[in-house]
């Protein structure tokens, strides 16, 4: 099996990231990829509100 695939979906990696900078569930950050897309800076903002609602 190709190393590449064991790491998981570049969508998993950037929930995992986002979850990981920000305090949110992995599952939280996972539905904000979806919704937005790769969109960091998107991303970022709107799971720190996600977090300050908390």
């Amino acid at each position: 099996m190709p190393e590449e695939k064991s790491k998981g979906t570049p969508e998993n990696q950037l929930a995992e990231w986002l979850a990981r900078e920000t305090g949110i569930t992995v599952e939280q950050a996972r539905e904000l990829v979806r919704l937005i897309g790769p969109s960091i800076n998107s991303l970022l903002r709107e799971a720190r509100a996600m977090k300050q609602q908390r």
